[in-house]
């Protein structure tokens, strides 16, 4: 405003329509206004720095504050992070001790003892419950199946078995073979040592042999030997069947498929039979009916002679849905 002022007070005055005095008054207003303007804007950054001065002292004071409440924090933390663990390290470390114990106690089959708590050892701890379970429940199954199953180390000795190998075997005894390749008969040892090589090699080996005789009743054996591991020095398993009760089985059916076609093809003489002789006193009863029908008869004569004609179809109808039925 001062500047437009004062431009339009030089133009006035060129126009000759402003007096010098007038212009000098005006311009020397304009001036002083700076002078004060100059003044003013030289206040206010004199105030602003001393404010500035202020707060870079009172940052100051706040970091020095901030640096002994994060001191003491820390000094807190240590100390209640020390306190936490004098007061949970005995109690965590006795659960561990349990988990441990259950865990050693897991091959031998018994169920591990619950533990108190929800964190992450109480929730181990369920899950080697449920492995125990669940090892249990196949120990069972391994134990009542009805084929042998053993574990042979690399060096033929048996690692375990279940009930049905140790019966079929003769392990159970006292003075049972030690190794696989002494739970078969002396001739047959070649090709048992034969079908192992051939498991190392190929994963799956089958082979029939006998059941040495001094070791108990089966003779007829049939052995699968699986590989458990890729390494031809680990151990594998052994399956067992009865060869013998196989077939004795498969003879028990032939003899009863011969006796059903034997009891099929009496039954089929049989109803031919006797097809033959009801249909052919009835075909003669029928022929007779149909003379009887073609002589001159009286009228109650020939009611009764149709009468007996359609009861004979009928019985002979009813007579071949019956053998039809039978066959």
């Amino acid at each position: 405003a001062r500047e437009e002022r004062m431009f339009g007070d030089i133009a006035r005055f060129r126009m000759a329509t402003l007096p010098w005095d007038e212009l000098r008054t005006g311009l020397g207003k304009v001036e002083t206004g700076w002078l004060q303007m100059e003044d003013l804007l030289k206040a206010m950054e004199q105030d602003n720095a001393g404010q500035i001065e202020i707060a870079f002292r009172r940052t100051e004071e706040l970091r020095a504050q901030q640096s002994a409440i994060t001191g003491i924090c820390l000094c807190l933390g240590l100390v209640g992070g020390v306190a936490m663990t004098l007061l949970f390290a005995r109690g965590i470390t006795s659960r561990i001790d349990r988990l441990q114990r259950n865990l050693a106690r897991l091959p031998s089959g018994a169920i591990p003892e619950p533990l108190a708590g929800r964190d992450e050892i109480g929730a181990l701890n369920e899950g080697l419950i449920q492995v125990a379970e669940a090892l249990r429940r196949k120990g069972v199954a391994l134990e009542n199946a009805l084929h042998g199953i053993a574990e042979v180390n690399a060096d033929g000795g048996y690692l375990w078995m279940n009930k049905t190998y140790g019966t079929m075997a003769g392990c159970l005894q006292i003075h049972g073979p030690a190794n696989i390749v002494a739970t078969v008969q002396p001739e047959d040892r070649a090709g048992v040592e034969e079908a192992i090589a051939q498991m190392r090699l190929n994963g799956r080996a089958e082979i029939a042999a006998r059941i040495d005789q001094n070791h108990g009743p089966v003779s007829d054996i049939g052995f699968t030997f699986l590989a458990a591991a890729e390494d031809p020095i680990s151990s594998f398993y052994v399956f067992l069947r009865d060869i013998w009760a196989g077939k004795r089985g498969d003879a028990a059916l032939i003899r009863a498929k011969d006796a059903a076609l034997a009891s099929n093809r009496a039954k089929t003489e049989f109803l031919a039979k006797i097809s033959h002789d009801i249909r052919t006193p009835l075909n003669a009863i029928l022929g007779s009916a149909d003379l009887l029908s073609q002589t001159p008869l009286s009228f109650d004569q020939a009611e009764y002679v149709s009468m007996f004609q359609r009861n004979c179809r009928r019985l002979v109808a009813l007579i071949n849905d019956f053998l039809d039925l039978s066959r």
